[in-house]
């Protein structure tokens, strides 16, 4: 697993590359966390490469995404396919946590928030 932050029009992007499980998903919260701590409101998570989830995962973007919607920003994912994005659906995360077919339109989708 792998995970990796950049700027984007001002906007924090990042991606999560691998699996995403009970054994990963401190690193991704930590870093999270990180990122929301030095200010960022609006994160955008490109999950394209992203090739498994199960609930612990889920619940790390749960998380972040209550602690930006505090700030008045949001989380906002993209790039969902196979699994990972079977696995959204079915524990209905999809009506929580903005979910965008990729990148530009996550982008898009904040530029008019």
């Amino acid at each position: 697993m792998e995970i990796v932050g950049y700027k984007d029009r001002d906007v924090l992007v990042f991606r999560v590359e691998g699996r995403l499980d009970s054994e990963t998903c401190e690193e991704v919260s930590g870093q999270l966390d990180s990122w929301v701590e030095m200010g960022e409101t609006w994160l955008v998570g490109d999950l394209s490469d992203l090739e498994y989830i199960n609930t612990f995962g889920i619940r790390v973007f749960l998380v972040a995404h209550r602690k930006l919607l505090s700030r008045g920003g949001s989380l906002v994912l993209c790039g969902l396919k196979g699994t990972a994005k079977e696995i959204f659906g079915i524990t209905g995360v999809t009506d929580m946590i903005p979910m965008v077919a990729s990148k530009s339109d996550a982008l898009e989708m904040i530029q008019r928030a």
